[in-house]
């Protein structure tokens, strides 16, 4: 994602040094979020892949924000009480 900022960042105005580009940074996420992958990639994917084995391990000192707060404890209720709190545009029709 981040070779996909710097690609693009002439089209936005960015040509110049002056124009800071934030960097994604992976490890920010909740490692309460995360689960350990126990099936295989398509080999498409096993290309660009790393060959590290074990967990992805989420930076410890990052805290949620107030957004993802929020979204943590929906998705929580959602599961526990098998019940779809996203808002839907449509109805569904039998």
């Amino acid at each position: 994602m981040n070779k996909k900022i710097e690609k693009t960042r002439s089209a936005w105005g960015g040509q110049s040094q002056t124009v800071k580009v934030k960097t994604i940074k992976y490890g920010d996420i909740n490692q309460c979020l995360l689960r350990e992958f126990k099936g295989e990639h398509p080999a498409i994917i096993k290309q660009w892949l790393n060959d590290e084995k074990g967990v992805f391990k989420a930076d410890a000192k990052y805290k949620m924000n107030k957004k993802e707060k929020r979204r943590y404890l929906v998705s929580k209720l959602e599961n526990l009480l098998n019940i779809d709190f996203s808002k839907k545009y449509f109805k569904l029709v039998k």
